[in-house]
This record gives C-alpha cells, sequence and structure tokens, in this order.
C-alpha cells in the first residue's frame, strides 16, 4: 500500500472514530412478569420508529435512535399504553412499568425521565381517573410553577387533553420558555399521537362478551342492530348523572334494539365499584338503601332493557376489545354501524347522539 494509501486508511479511522453515536439503550422490566409482545414508538428526525420486541417473563430490552431528544411511547402489541419515557443520544435507561398504571412508571438513566416519572407517580391517582379536566388543571398548575422545565412541555403534549379547550392549550403551551420548548419534540410527539389515534381510530369494533348488570356473560356484536352506541364511564367520571339522562332519552325514543343500542359501560376498578354506582343511579335505577355492598342491584327501571344494557369493561372478558379502541378519557362515547365502522368518537355525549341517524 503507497502512502496516499495509508493516509486514506488512517483519516477512514479517525473519522469512524468521530461519528456520534445515536442509539439508546432501554431495560426494562413489567410488574405483571407477563410474556408478551411490545411496541416502542416514538418520531425520530422526521422518521417514524415502531419497534416491535417481545418480553420474557416481563423482563424486555431493545435500542432506539435519538438524533434529539424524542418522547417514547411504551405499549402492548395491540396498543394500549404501559408508559413514556423521554430519551436522548448515549441513554443507558432503566424502566419498571406498571400495567394497570402508565402514571406509575419508575425511571433511571434520564434526568428529565426521572421527574416526569416522579410527579406521574406522585399524582398517579389522579392520572389513572381519565378525568380530562382534574389532569388538565393538574398540568396547568406545573406549567405555570415550571416554565423553564422540559417536563412542563412533556406533560402539555402527552397528557393536556386539548379537546376540551384548544385555545387554552395552545396558549398554555406557549407560556412555556422557547428552551423548554423544543419545536421538534412538539412536532415529532404530535406526529406520534396520530399514529397511535390513527389506529384506534380504523379499528373496527368486533363482537365480544361482558359481565352484565345482573352478572350474567352477554356479548356485543355491531351486526345484531342497525347502530350502537357505546358509552364508557368510570367512578370518577363527571356529569355522569347528566349522560345517563341523555342516554336513557334516547333509548326510550328507539323502536326495538334492531334500530339502536347502547351500552353503558363501566370502567370501574371492580364489581364491586360498579354495582355501587349502579345502585346510586337514580334515573335508571329505583334507590334501595337496603341492599348490602355486592348485592345485585335492581335491572333498570324501562321495559326496553334490550336497547340500553349495562356492562361492566374493566374485567378481563372485555378488556382487550376495549383497549383496541383507544380510550384517552372519560366518559367517552363511541357510536359505530352495523360493520363495527366508527362514526363518531370523542368526548361529547351530544356529539355522539348527532351521530345517530
Amino acid at each position: 500500500m503507497n502512502v496516499c494509501g495509508y493516509i486514506l486508511l488512517i483519516m477512514s479511522v479517525i473519522l469512524a472514530s468521530c461519528k456520534k453515536d445515536d442509539t439508546f439503550s432501554v431495560e426494562g422490566e413489567l410488574t405483571n412478569g407477563a410474556t408478551i409482545n411490545m411496541r416502542a414508538i416514538y418520531y425520530d428526525n422526521s422518521t417514524l420508529q415502531n419497534a416491535i420486541f417481545p418480553t420474557d417473563k416481563g423482563k424486555f430490552t431493545f435500542k432506539g435512535n435519538a438524533t434529539k431528544g424524542v418522547v417514547v411511547e411504551l405499549l402492548t402489541n395491540d396498543y394500549k399504553l404501559l408508559g413514556r419515557f423521554y430519551a436522548q443520544a448515549g441513554d443507558k435507561i432503566k424502566i419498571k412499568a406498571n400495567p394497570k398504571s402508565p402514571a406509575k412508571i419508575q425511571i433511571e438513566g434520564n434526568e428529565v425521565s426521572e421527574r416526569w416519572a416522579k410527579f406521574l407517580n406522585k399524582n398517579a391517582g389522579t392520572f389513572d381517573s381519565m378525568d380530562a379536566l382534574a389532569i388538565n388543571t393538574l398540568i396547568e398548575k406545573y406549567v405555570k410553577a415550571n416554565p423553564d422545565d422540559l417536563v412542563s412541555t412533556l406533560l402539555v403534549i402527552t397528557s393536556y387533553n386539548a379537546s376540551i379547550n384548544p385555545v387554552g392549550a395552545e396558549k398554555l403551551l406557549a407560556t412555556i420558555k422557547p428552551q423548554a420548548r423544543p419545536e421538534y419534540l412538539v412536532e415529532g410527539y404530535t406526529l406520534t399521537l396520530g399514529r397511535v389515534a390513527k389506529t384506534a381510530v380504523e379499528a373496527r369494533v368486533t363482537p365480544f362478551s361482558f359481565i352484565d348488570a345482573a352478572d350474567s356473560l352477554a356479548t356485543f356484536n355491531p351486526s345484531q342492530q342497525r347502530n350502537a352506541m357505546l358509552v364508557f364511564t368510570n367512578e370518577r367520571s363527571r356529569n355522569v348523572d347528566s349522560v345517563r339522562d341523555a342516554i336513557h332519552n334516547a333509548a326510550r325514543k328507539a323502536t326495538s334494539s334492531q334500530q339502536l343500542r347502547v351500552v353503558d359501560f363501566s370502567l370501574a376498578s371492580d364489581t364491586l365499584a360498579w354495582h355501587r354506582l349502579l345502585r346510586e343511579d337514580t334515573l335508571s335505577v329505583k334507590p334501595d338503601k337496603t341492599l348490602k355492598l355486592g348485592q345485585k342491584p335492581p335491572l333498570p327501571r324501562t321495559k326496553k332493557t334490550d336497547i340500553l344494557v349495562y356492562g361492566w369493561a374493566a374485567g378481563s372478558l372485555a378488556a382487550a376489545a376495549v383497549e383496541r379502541l383507544g380510550i384517552p378519557s372519560l366518559p367517552y362515547f363511541i357510536v359505530v354501524d352495523s360493520t363495527g365502522t366508527q362514526i363518531y368518537r370523542g368526548t361529547s355525549v351530544n356529539s355522539a347522539l348527532k351521530a345517530l341517524p
């Protein structure tokens, strides 16, 4: 090899050694020890990254790319959120995720992610409630107190429900100082969110089983009626009485269960909490203070019980089907036609009712 060849070889080695390593690594654990397939979805340099990897008795590892900082969503293979974290090139991140509560995620290896997780852990009850107003209020307080903190941006773009107050959301984001609000991060997560939401919106609602108000096994099948309205609430949902008043009126106007079926699904944490809600539902159930906790409540006070059905959607029977629908907050409404196609999905009961033909 001549002198020029040696010089070129040396230069190539030097350049290779100076090349920036944009990778980050993750070593994680699921608290339930499940062996499943997982996804990590994020945008890096305007490119969608969608890594699929297995867990072995809850343990998992994967590597990603972060040309700049990225917000990574950890999900099950069918898009149920397990947690989020912020990563930068060179990070070696350790994660412990709780499948029952994304807000209880524990993170080491990135200072921003650690502070983000600490705030989520401290307020896990509020985040788990899916109460959009309460979550928004919590985030607003944090942002106003920490306008120069990147965690403020992360909270706004990942957990603030802008559908309640779009203008307020824009103003809130604008109060964060530019150095703590990098444009590439906001844009990248918006694209990630759009991708995940698109999957949920495009998903057809397929038949699934659930537990009804009489503790019996029931099945929801879109093909059995022209249209159906799925209502999702829990024990902490706001305005639940007015919501049920509206759906009861819709059920009373329907001529038959072949025309319309309204399924009022509770995402209460357990069946005892759900039965307590049904006992206290003065709109549909006769109050009976003699009933003990856990005792079956009377069926809805209407002759059209086949039109209006109560179900528990948090149990194992219905959980997978509900998770596919990507319910972002409560209360939430989905209107489907006989093919299972989603005609409407959102937080407004009035808009859902207007979507019914």
